[in-house]
């Protein structure tokens, strides 16, 4: 996350769906969604249910857990072309695991990808990649799953079942999000010519130099979008055409 541009947030106070409200009662639609991992919104539908049920039970420590099958499972589901598969706390994890930087190309930013490819909700697992990381839609937590055609992988962390709970829970919500989508909101920001579109992400069209710019004039405007150049804002579920208004009122001026 670049540190300079959120330096412009003011402190938020609370989060629900798809906006943010700072200390001062503004309210923000967010675009950038934790990285896409808030692609359910901040408040998944029956996370909190879930974690408080989990520590309920005691079952803080990463200890193997009814719950390390149950990711699996749905991962194996959900891309069953992948026969290997393995989940880490982080791509830094994964990366330490492997003893080199592995690289991933992103379908969102690019139609050109090669072989690692970075998944993402609503778009296609492209046919030539034969290795997958997928960050797992829950917000705050940076865990990842990699997932392999060809190549074996370094074995699994241990997560805590709290956590294992969490990305189980989250990962259906997003799947049934996925399903019943309207996707007209999508094209909402296509005719301010700041953005390229690929599904529901989106990329600059700026130069890399002229960025802060651009994160200012929507921030100012309720907005916020990718506080990293190289990393896509994302339509929010739901949007609804009346959170831009300010924007584009902004915009004609």
């Amino acid at each position: 996350m670049s540190d300079d541009l959120m330096r412009m947030i003011t402190p938020i106070k609370r989060a629900r769906g798809f906006y943010l409200y700072d200390d001062k009662g503004r309210r923000f639609l967010d675009l950038f969604l934790d990285g896409g991992r808030a692609l359910c919104g901040h408040r998944p539908n029956g996370l909190s249910n879930v974690l408080k049920n989990t520590l309920s039970r005691g079952l803080y420590a990463p200890y193997p857990s009814v719950y390390d099958s149950r990711l699996y499972k749905v991962l194996k589901k959900g891309f069953p072309r992948f026969s290997r598969r393995a989940v880490y706390s982080s791509l830094d994890s994964f990366e330490k695991a492997c003893g080199e930087a592995v690289s991933f190309d992103d379908p969102a930013l690019s139609a050109q990808t090669g072989r690692n490819v970075i998944w993402r909700p609503y778009l296609p697992v492209p046919e030539n990649a034969d290795r997958l990381l997928v960050n797992l839609p829950y917000p705050g937590i940076d865990a990842v799953a990699i997932l392999s055609d060809q190549k074996d992988l370094p074995q699994s962390d241990r997560l805590s079942p709290v956590i294992q709970a969490g990305l189980v829970r989250s990962w259906f919500d997003l799947q049934l999000r996925m399903k019943e989508l309207d996707t007209e909101g999508w094209s909402l920001l296509d005719d301010t010519g700041h953005w390229e579109r690929t599904g529901p992400y989106l990329r600059p069209l700026c130069a890399k130099e002229d960025y802060p710019d651009l994160f200012k004039l929507y921030l100012e405007n309720g907005i916020l979008i990718s506080p990293l150049y190289d990393k896509p804002s994302v339509i929010a579920v739901d949007i609804k055409e009346g959170s831009l208004k300010k924007l584009k009122q902004a915009l004609k001026r």
